[in-house]
This record gives structure tokens, C-alpha cells and sequence, in this order.
């Protein structure tokens, strides 16, 4: 095929690229949108499926959920706008992967900005492929996925707003920057970040006023929702559910796991190679890429890289020396980068292709088109989810306990990640209850730092659901007689109840899981208190 053919069969190509890919996605979707869901989705799941909007944002403000309440409204409207027969966990997915799908499409708009149109094309889905963290956005019942969306977008319109300073750009770029700063507590750092890329990428063209203009939205949008985050805030105390990072949630917060990293390397090597040569050669293009408008783009592309990047370094040392904030999803908008350099790097190999290749340039641009539209289908063909896992599970995969809970036996389960997903997806879930105690939050800080946090989301969750099955500890003992409980070694509740009263209990199964935990089924019989 001679490169002429090629440039005729590109789009035909691409598009049927696209529909394979769209296949892809669409059985994808149909093998996770069932999934259970985990404790954090349980909770967006329950808040949904609140009966009105105020009700709704009474739970968010409550802590119940920590973030600003823009994706629970909207995917509360969406609960509600669909059929009774469609499960709501499953509407929820289904849109999570569409919003992942039209944000790695924005990306793909911006690209274009920069790189050449095959570069654009095979960085993109080469970054939807090789990022694990692009799967996790997409399958997570959370607001990331739309923390995503409106970072591309803001990214894509501050470029189009940079470029041509337009009216309608400017007031496309103000909405959905006051959507990013809504969509998570960190986006409106991510606002500061993207805009001031853009301004100084133009620098110092007059058309940053403009920018200026759009964010102003977003600052107002951030304080006015400041108030109603020191409530959540409240579930924090005295002391929040994380400690201070280690070096790989950083690898996680800017690469998503080590083969991504590496892969980022390769590309940076390459691509600081690249610029040294071309230093060498022809310096007063390098000149050029820093004062001319022509390059406004790729200096655009590169300030976003430093900065999404910077700012998530800053976090997370800050996190280590003084107070802990880092926590690698609430750095969502970090996946840009990690597409803009696959682009760049896509973009220099199609440029060295141009110069080096004669005779085998189109099968080489036939090679970029199909390879990372396929592999992206094999990783969506072939992924799965470990939040899909049961806390304490035997070696079948299923609740430990299960042989034993028959009858009217209630089962105390001391974690939230075992009681919750227990009471919605076990056959007797309506056995199940979760204790409530503040001397284990007051006396065992160092057993897990989730005591605090999980104390105080699941008494608010009591309050705003009227749930029976959270009760205090004195409450347990007075109602139950006899009880089974769940002790999960890295929670404190059994072990404190058996150091503060008499319990008479029996083991009857243990199971410990590949993280390292150990769950415990007691059979209690009798709970006194001590003389």
C-alpha cells in the first residue's frame, strides 16, 4: 500500500478501529456493571437512593460522602430518571464508563492541538491501555470518573480559549471549571493548575485576562461549598482514616503501578534525547518553541505535564513532613499527563518514522493505527477488578462464615468493609449488624486509623437511613443474648470487649486473607459486665 492509499483508507480505518473498540467496550461493560461493589460505592449507592435532592445533600454534608455534591446529585437524577427495572448500581456503571470514555476523547481533542494526527490517535489509546488507573476511574462508583471528564475538559476548552479567545469558550471553560471544583475537594487546585498552564503558555498574550474570567466561577463555587466541607470534615476527628504516604502511593498518584512508570521513563529518556539533539542541531528552534505563538500548544502540553505533576509531588511531601493528605485517587486528574506524554512520544516516533522510513512508512502508520486500538480491546477483554473480592472469604471465594449463619443468630461484624457489603449482598444480610463504640475510637488509634472515621460516617449513616442494624455496643449486649461476631485483626471491637467485660465465647473458623489479615467467627454465648 503506498502512502497515498493510506492517507485515503485512514479514516475508514480509524472508524472501523473505533467500532471494534466500542464492541469492546460494550461487553466490557456488561461483564463489571453487575459487580458488587465495595464499601466507599455502597455508600454513594445508599445515598441515591434517597427520596429527594435535600435529603440527598443532608447525607453528603454529614460526611457520609467526602466530596462536593456534584456527581451524587447527578448521579441521583440519573437514579431516578431511569427504569425501576434497571438495577441502579448498574445505571451508575454503565455511565461511569461512558463519562471515562468521553474523557479519554476530549484528551484525544487536545492532543491534536500538538501532535500529529496519527501520534494523537495511537498515544491516546495507547494511554486508555497501558494506565491501570484509567479501568479503576471507569469501573468505580465514585465521583472520579467525572473528576476525570471535567479535567479533560476544562484542559481542552483552556487550550480552545487560549487559542482563539472566543465568547462561548470562555463561557463553556467557566462551567466546567466550576464543575471540576465541584467534583472533588482537590479540583480547584486542579483549576489553579490548568488555567495558569494555559496563561503562561500564551504569556504574554492579553487573552489571560480571559482565563482570569473563567475561573472566577469555580473560586466562588470552592468557598461557597467551603462551610458544608468543615461538617464532612468532622468524620476526621480525632484523628483522619490515613497516615503520612510512603514512596509507592507517590508511584501510584503519578503513574498507577510500576510498568506504567517504567513506560514513562522510556518516554522521558526519549523524549529529553530528542531535545538535546535537536539543541544541537538547530538552537534557534528550541529558541523558537519558547517565544513563538506557533508553539504555543506543545508549551501548553508540557507546563500541564509539569504541573499536574508538580502538584502532586508538593502533596505528597507536604503529607510526609507535616500533615496527611495524599491519597493517590484524589490526584484523578494526574491521568492527563500521563496521555500527554504518550502523545509527545507517539509524536517523535512518527517523526523519526517520516525521516527515517521510505518503503515501509505506510505499513509502519497501518501498524500505529491498528496495534493500540487492539491492545486496548485484549486489556478490556481480559481485566478484572480486585475490589471485586470478598473481605474474608475461604478458598472458594465466598463469606467465611457463611456455614454458620442459619437462623435467627445475629452476626456482629466490627468492620464496615465487612459489615456493609455483608447486609446488602449475603442471603441472611438482614443478620448482620455493625457495633458502635467510642472507646475503641479513644483507646486504639494505632490498631487501624479508620476507628475514628468509620465510627462517624456509620453513626451519621444510622441517623440519615433510621439503619437498625448499627447499634452501640451496651445495645448489642442488652438485645442479643447470643451473637456471632466477625474479629478482623486489624480492628479493635472484639478485643476490646473482651478486655472491658467477661465474654464466653467459642472459635469456630478462621481464615486469614493474601493481604495479611486474619478474620476470626466467635460464637458468643454470654457478655457480663465485670464486677
Amino acid at each position: 500500500m503506498s502512502e497515498a492509499a493510506f492517507s485515503e483508507a485512514r479514516r475508514p480505518l480509524q472508524a472501523a478501529c473505533a467500532a471494534i473498540v466500542c464492541a469492546a467496550l460494550a461487553v466490557f461493560a456488561w461483564q463489571t456493571a453487575g459487580a458488587n461493589l465495595w464499601l466507599d460505592e455502597l455508600f454513594t449507592l445508599i445515598l441515591v437512593r434517597a427520596h429527594s435532592l435535600p435529603k440527598l445533600w443532608a447525607g453528603i454534608v454529614t460526611g457520609i460522602d467526602g466530596n462536593p455534591p456534584l456527581y451524587l446529585t447527578l448521579a441521583w437524577l440519573l437514579a431516578h430518571a431511569v427504569p425501576t427495572s434497571v438495577a441502579t448500581s448498574v445505571a451508575l456503571k454503565l455511565a461511569n464508563i461512558a463519562v471515562t470514555a468521553a474523557a479519554i476523547l476530549a484528551l484525544y481533542r487536545v492532543s491534536r492541538r500538538f501532535a500529529a494526527p496519527l501520534a494523537a490517535w495511537s498515544g491516546t489509546f495507547l494511554f486508555a491501555a497501558l494506565n491501570d488507573s484509567v479501568v479503576f476511574v471507569a469501573l468505580e462508583l465514585r465521583t472520579y470518573a467525572l473528576y476525570f471528564l471535567c479535567a479533560a475538559l476544562a484542559v481542552w476548552l483552556q487550550q480552545r480559549l487560549t487559542e482563539f479567545g472566543r465568547t462561548r469558550d470562555t463561557i463553556l471553560l467557566a462551567l466546567v471549571y466550576a464543575a471540576l471544583a465541584l467534583s472533588h475537594t482537590f479540583g480547584i487546585a486542579h483549576v489553579g493548575t490548568i488555567a495558569l498552564a494555559g496563561m503562561l503558555s500564551a504569556w504574554p498574550d492579553r487573552r489571560w485576562k480571559l482565563t482570569i474570567l473563567a475561573a472566577c466561577p469555580a473560586i466562588v463555587a470552592f468557598a461557597a461549598w467551603m462551610p458544608f466541607f468543615a461538617q464532612q470534615s468532622a468524620v476526621g476527628r480525632p484523628y483522619i482514616w490515613f497516615g503520612p504516604p510512603d514512596a509507592s502511593a507517590l508511584l501510584q498518584g503519578l503513574f498507577s503501578s510500576p510498568i506504567a512508570m517504567w513506560i514513562a521513563i522510556v518516554e522521558l529518556y526519549g523524549l529529553a534525547s530528542a531535545a538535546l539533539w535537536l539543541w544541537r542541531k538547530r538552537p534557534a528552534l528550541v529558541l523558537a518553541m519558547f517565544r513563538s505563538a506557533r508553539w504555543q500548544p506543545q508549551r501548553y502540553a508540557a507546563l500541564l505535564v509539569l504541573g499536574l505533576s508538580g502538584f502532586a509531588l508538593t502533596i505528597w511531601t507536604v503529607s510526609v513532613l507535616w500533615f496527611p493528605m495524599f491519597v493517590p485517587r484524589y490526584f484523578t486528574p494526574q491521568l492527563i499527563a500521563g496521555c500527554l506524554l504518550h502523545v509527545a512520544f507517539a509524536d517523535l516516533v512518527v517523526a523519526i518514522a517520516r525521516r527515517r522510513l521510505t518503503a515501509g512508512r505506510p505499513a509502519f502508520r497501518v501498524l500505529m493505527t491498528l496495534v493500540p486500538p487492539l491492545l486496548l480491546c485484549a486489556v478490556l477483554l481480559s481485566g478484572d477488578s480486585a475490589r471485586q473480592q470478598i473481605a474474608c472469604a475461604d478458598s472458594t471465594g465466598l463469606p467465611f462464615e457463611r456455614d454458620f449463619v442459619h437462623g435467627d443468630v445475629p452476626v456482629v461484624a466490627e468492620s464496615p468493609h465487612i459489615f456493609l457489603p455483608r447486609a446488602t449482598y449475603a442471603p441472611r444480610g438482614e443478620l448482620y449488624r455493625f457495633p458502635l463504640d467510642w472507646d475503641v475510637v479513644m483507646n486504639y488509634p494505632d490498631r487501624t486509623r479508620g476507628n475514628a472515621t468509620d465510627f462517624h460516617i456509620m453513626r451519621n449513616l444510622k441517623a440519615w437511613a433510621r439503619n437498625t442494624a448499627i447499634m452501640s455496643t451496651d445495645d448489642i449486649i442488652r438485645t442479643l443474648p447470643r451473637f456471632l461476631a466477625i474479629e478482623h485483626s486489624s480492628r479493635a471491637w472484639f478485643h476490646n470487649l473482651r478486655n472491658t467485660r467477661d465474654v464466653v465465647a467459642d472459635r469456630l473458623a478462621e481464615v486469614t486473607s493474601p493481604s495479611g489479615g486474619t478474620c476470626t467467627l466467635w460464637n458468643v454465648t454470654r457478655v457480663t459486665a465485670r464486677p
